[in-house]
């Protein structure tokens, strides 16, 4: 009787650059099978981090003066925050490239996309929170909308964005 050994091989590898925080984790399964060896790579996540500075006052417009007080508390009046997003994409690497994709061109569409339209503004009157409370919730999933389709691309796609309001506090959304 023939046996075939398998082997199963594990790494991860943490690059950090000047550019940007890049944490790669890459899992390859290597796949003997009739003399062949076959490579998989399964995943790998790229995170672009930015910063901005906003202000907002949260406030349902349905709620009477009071009862916004009560449901938010010191933040139903004007105050502001400085913000942290980190948007990673799952994706392989390119073929030409081996980038899953160039953080030059995520840095460019979050900034083009996200921080040019919230940086140092008043949330209250942006647009895209048009009829949207401003919450660090509704903030994240409304950045991740945005984003999904601006970083399609054929070997890659959103992972998820995550939104710090504090350095404690912050709202990981993944399109679920």
């Amino acid at each position: 009787m023939n046996v075939t050994k398998v082997k199963f091989p594990y790494r991860k590898i943490n690059i950090f650059n000047k550019i940007s925080f890049i944490h790669f984790k890459i899992e390859v399964l290597n796949l003997f099978c009739n003399n062949k060896k076959i490579n998989f790579i399964l995943m790998l996540y790229i995170t672009r981090k930015e910063h901005f500075s906003s202000s907002h006052k949260l406030e349902n417009p349905d709620l009477s003066k009071e009862k916004n007080e009560e449901v938010f508390g010191k933040c139903s009046n004007f105050h502001g925050h400085n913000y942290y997003i980190e948007v990673t994409l799952a994706g392989t690497p390119d073929p030409e490239s081996n980038y899953v994709m160039d953080l030059k061109l995520l840095k460019k569409i979050i900034h083009e996309e996200i921080l040019d339209k919230v940086d140092h503004k008043y949330l209250n009157d942006v647009e895209m929170f048009n009829g949207i409370i401003p919450t660090t919730e509704n903030m994240t999933v409304k950045f991740w909308e945005i984003l999904k389709d601006k970083v399609k691309r054929n070997n890659v796609s959103l992972y998820s964005v995550k939104l710090y309001e504090t350095e404690k506090n912050y709202v990981e959304y993944r399109g679920e």
